[in-house]
């Protein structure tokens, strides 16, 4: 029997999980519960501040000023706010987001918090509508288990799963989160129009186009609809590829043809200067192999869970890493075809693998190429595989669904904990690399950024003691002796400050962070004309230093020589206009120019 017809059937028996309240208030009733989910357990992190680059990429990102940058965005690299950066990343619309949220809240960390937060909700909720849709399209109806039920069950593993920490807590873990709205919201659209019409496939074809804006892996969803297409050609018995489905697929080509474009345009290649790493092909495959199983173990298993990984890539064929990742993907790639008849499998499958294989290519993603945010919607699809198991237990009795049930809260609740509990980390940049270093105490990149985090912060004899720690490690590290520098400065140990930044000028003399800190010590020294060069020759290696414009201006006006101040604090304010201290100090000058 055609599964159309037996679908029409009168099967007798228990009713399905989700059916047992009406229509209309279940249409309403799920999605409330699962969004209040979903913010329950991330509203902590509305009382955390800018942590790690984020102000960076906000309050030092002049394109967030003022609508006039669009133009700019649309055709710089993500990081082309700066001209220090060169990045293959392509990404206009965490920018737009930014500069959303900057014009109606301002540049409050809680508004950029919340924006993160209500679209997680979002995304929670196009779980739950998508993989309801799924189930409904391509499983055959169940005594036990609706398509409500198997959408609420994988939606709420999504909401809670503290594995969503980072991309949630942190805000540049916007794109993870704008690009996976979009994909489940194309992919909705794409399912609507098997029956609403064209509207609907060309809404598509452009929220697939939003998502490859927001984050590269967003053109994934092409190859997921195909897998689609041939999982129900399969559960309808209907021949694949039909007439329709490859106008409709040609859609979303369109619209892929149009993101590349766009890229190639903006970066002057497809990916430029993308080879981060050098290795060759077998310890590629072999280094994918070893992490495409790291990242199925810590979705499994999500405790530790820390801000930085340490990972060596696979060289040996004989390795352990290398013989588990290669086994761990054959016996899931041997798991896909066995159950190749459960097209709901096939489809979760491709929601899992498509997305997470753009960031398993190492020479391109570089040394930190395990991060807990590259899971955040490949987890969706790993949830929706493991709906099939839940709904074939729920099925085989009252005893086993009272089981499950008490196992399903039971997980919920403790993964909710879990949640909660990570994201208090993320309060700031001080626990987040504390909180590293003590899990990774071998990482001496956890412990730079520990040493930056506790001079940005004020804590400066922490600091000095931190960053002593890290060049015990690797002496040859700038960073961590620039915030060594910094903080003895701080604390009046000048002469030690100035030696500490000598240092890293004898090992990169162009390092224009290190000419700026030395001019503010030859200031405080009284040594104004050494402090005046420091600061020249960093606007030379660097003419677009908001920092070294700042404090090249603000030592003019010192002098009395407030002309030339105001031109260079014109500048840093021009550069970061969002900086308050930038713009302080100009309004402080030009009252000094006007003061009888």
């Amino acid at each position: 029997m055609l599964a159309a017809n037996h679908r029409a059937s009168d099967t007798r028996g228990p009713e399905p999980v989700g059916s047992r309240f009406p229509p209309a208030m279940l249409s309403w009733i799920l999605p409330l519960t699962l969004a209040v989910m979903a913010v329950a357990c991330y509203a902590v992190t509305l009382r955390g501040g800018f942590v790690f680059d984020d102000v960076q990429n906000i309050l030092e990102n002049r394109w967030l000023a003022n609508v006039r940058y669009l133009g700019e965005i649309f055709s710089s690299h993500a990081a082309g706010f700066d001209r220090q950066f060169t990045t293959s990343y392509y990404r206009p619309l965490m920018h737009v987001f930014y500069m959303l949220t900057l014009h109606l809240a301002g540049p409050v960390p809680w508004a950029f918090h919340l924006t993160n937060v209500l679209l997680h909700c979002v995304v929670t909720l196009f779980a739950y509508w998508l993989v309801s849709a799924l189930w409904r399209r391509l499983e055959e109806p169940s005594e036990a288990w609706s398509p409500a039920a198997a959408g609420a069950f994988a939606a709420a593993l999504f909401a809670v799963h503290p594995i969503h920490t980072e991309a949630v807590a942190w805000l540049a873990g916007i794109t993870d989160l704008s690009f996976s709205a979009f994909f489940l919201a194309s992919f909705l659209a794409y399912l609507k129009a098997e029956t609403g019409g064209w509207a609907y496939s060309a809404g598509g074809a452009v929220l697939f186009l939003l998502a490859a804006l927001c984050k590269e892996p967003g053109l994934t969803l092409l190859p997921a609809l195909a897998v689609y297409e041939v999982a129900r050609s399969h559960a309808h018995r209907r021949a694949f590829p039909e007439a329709a489905v490859c106008w409709k697929l040609g859609g979303y080509a369109l619209a892929a043809v149009a993101y590349l474009g766009l890229r190639v345009w903006a970066l002057g290649g497809f990916a430029p200067g993308n080879r981060v790493v050098r290795m060759d092909v077998t310890s590629t495959v072999l280094t994918a192999a070893d992490l495409f199983m790291r990242y199925v173990a810590k979705l499994a298993w999500p405790f530790p869970l820390q801000a930085l990984y340490s990972f060596q890539p696979v060289s040996s064929l004989l390795s352990w890493p290398a013989l588990i990742g290669l086994s761990g993907v054959a016996a899931i790639a041997w798991g896909v075809w066995r159950w190749r008849h459960r097209p709901v499998l096939l489809v979760g499958a491709s929601l899992f693998i498509l997305p997470l294989l753009p960031v398993l290519y190492v020479p391109s993603v570089g040394e930190g190429v395990f991060a807990e945010r590259y899971l955040y919607l490949p987890a969706l699809g790993a949830f929706m595989m493991l709906a099939v198991p839940v709904g074939w237990a729920v099925g085989r009795g009252a005893a086993s669904r009272v089981a499950v049930a008490v196992a399903l809260v039971g997980a919920l609740a403790g993964l909710a904990g879990a949640a909660v509990v990570r994201n208090a980390v993320w309060h700031d940049s001080v626990s987040l690399w504390s909180d590293t270093v003590a899990k990774n105490p071998g990482s001496e990149t956890a412990r730079a950024y520990l040493c930056w985090a506790l001079s940005s912060s004020g804590r400066y004899e922490e600091a000095i003691t931190s960053c002593n720690q890290a060049l015990q490690f690797d002496a040859h590290r700038t960073d961590a002796r620039e915030s060594l520098a910094s903080a003895l400065a701080q604390t009046g140990r000048l002469d030690e400050a100035a030696r500490q930044y000598e240092v890293v000028l004898n090992q990169e003399p162009a390092a224009a962070e290190a000419l700026t800190g030395l001019g503010l010590v030859y200031m405080a020294q009284g040594r104004s004309d050494q402090a005046f060069a420091a600061y020249r020759e960093a606007l030379r290696v660097r003419p677009d230093y908001a920092e070294a414009h700042n404090d090249l201006g603000v030592a003019l006006v010192e002098q009395g020589r407030i002309a030339e101040g105001l031109a260079h604090l014109e500048d840093a304010v021009h550069l970061r206009p969002l900086q308050g201290e930038y713009r302080a100090n100009l309004q402080a000058a030009r009252a000094l120019r006007h003061a009888p």
